[in-house]
């Protein structure tokens, strides 16, 4: 199996996956499912608060995954 922390060594500063989504809410889920056993506790799950500009700084977090998401509405109503 590719291990997927082999490039970590490389930088101690974060890894940012940007993920485009399109898939159903149901699968998204199984998709967060899946990222979180993978990731363990690599991944960044802390709170981002976008609204006012307040960013973890990147000594925060070293040695993390951060996963950006672009996903569809749960419903679209016309």
């Amino acid at each position: 199996m590719f291990d997927i922390f082999c490039f970590l060594p490389l930088s101690r500063y974060p890894v940012i996956l940007s993920i485009e989504n399109h898939c159903s809410v149901k699968q998204q889920k199984v998709m967060v499912d899946h990222m979180t056993s993978i990731l363990g506790d690599k991944l960044f799950k802390g709170k981002v608060d976008l609204e006012h500009g307040t960013l973890p700084s990147p000594e925060e977090l070293k040695h993390k995954i951060l996963i950006k998401v672009c996903t569809i509405l749960d419903e679209i109503h016309v």
